[in-house]
């Protein structure tokens, strides 16, 4: 009588495929994550430049219906707007996201003033930086209201 040894293992090939499969799958997810970050880093900026417009718009629309001065002051520091109605009472803030840097504006005290008609009195643009560290320009003209996104 001869006795057989039971086969205890895996052959190389058996080997391979399980790798292969797993190198494919795994490839397709880390592509999936990739394009999820791209687009989900898209729609933060596309969502701040929107708020950044509805805020500087909305407070310029207050100041004009309520005939009032107002100023937006940029914080640098702690990453916000604030909207100040005359000379300190605080209407409304935004927060950029988290990983969103915002720069000081290049002109005295980093605020941008807003007449009792709506309008700014200087020019001025406001820089800001997004998580794929991409640029974003927000320029406001004066006297027209007219406020453009470059970037």
């Amino acid at each position: 009588m001869s006795l057989r040894k039971a086969k205890s293992g895996y052959t190389l090939i058996e080997v391979i495929c399980t790798v292969s499969i797993a190198i494919v799958v795994s490839s397709i997810g880390i592509a999936a994550v990739k394009n999820y970050n791209g687009l989900k880093s898209e729609m933060e900026c596309k969502y701040v430049n929107n708020q950044i417009l509805n805020f500087i718009n909305g407070s310029r629309e207050y100041c004009r219906s309520r005939n009032l001065e107002g100023k937006i002051f940029i914080d640098a520091s702690l990453n916000r707007f604030i909207f100040y109605k005359g000379l300190d009472k605080c209407i409304d803030k935004f927060y950029f996201p988290k990983g969103f840097k915002v720069y000081p504006l290049q002109k005295s005290h980093g605020e941008i003033s807003i007449d009792e008609n709506g309008m700014t009195s200087d020019a001025c643009k406001i820089q800001y930086v997004d998580l794929r560290k991409g640029v974003h320009i927000i320029t406001i003209c004066v006297g027209t209201g007219y406020v453009e996104i470059k970037g």
